[in-house]
């Protein structure tokens, strides 16, 4: 009887300790544009909160922002992630969109979105260009 119950504890820690981080991987041909935004593994900085967002452009890294400098917001309609980058002439804030409410949605690993890619340069005119790019769902621990 003792041998189950602490077959039965140390089973309660193992899924306790497991990871649950997710994100998104996504890839636009046309301009060449990749977007990586990873979740924290850690449940007490939260595994739906951002930990990292890359953007790429033809293999050339745009921009890589960790935790605290990316925001994000959900809303009905899906989750915005936003960061700025005052180091790349190429724009100064830089959103993704994608059509899932991260941390109130569940869909599998693997699975199709898609997303939206913003740049705005810091200008005057603060002009905007949008690329719309596929994604599919990342899960460190299906």
């Amino acid at each position: 009887m003792k041998s189950v119950f602490l077959l039965a504890a140390f089973s309660v820690l193992i899924t306790a300790n497991s990871s649950f981080a997710s994100g998104w991987r996504c890839s636009e041909e046309e301009h060449g544009f990749t977007v990586a935004l990873y979740n924290h593994v850690d449940p007490f900085l939260g595994t739906t909160n951002p930990s990292q967002f890359i953007v790429k452009q033809n293999g050339e890294t745009i921009v890589h922002r960790f935790s605290p400098e990316i925001d994000f917001m959900s809303t009905q309609k899906g989750t915005t992630y936003k960061t700025t980058d005052s180091e790349n002439s190429y724009s100064c804030v830089i959103n993704f969109h994608i059509a899932f409410r991260e941390g109130v949605d569940s869909i599998a690993n693997g699975a199709k979105r898609v997303g939206k890619l913003f740049f705005t340069k810091c200008s005057d005119k603060a002009e905007e260009t949008e690329h719309r790019i596929e994604c599919k769902r990342y899960l460190k621990n299906p």
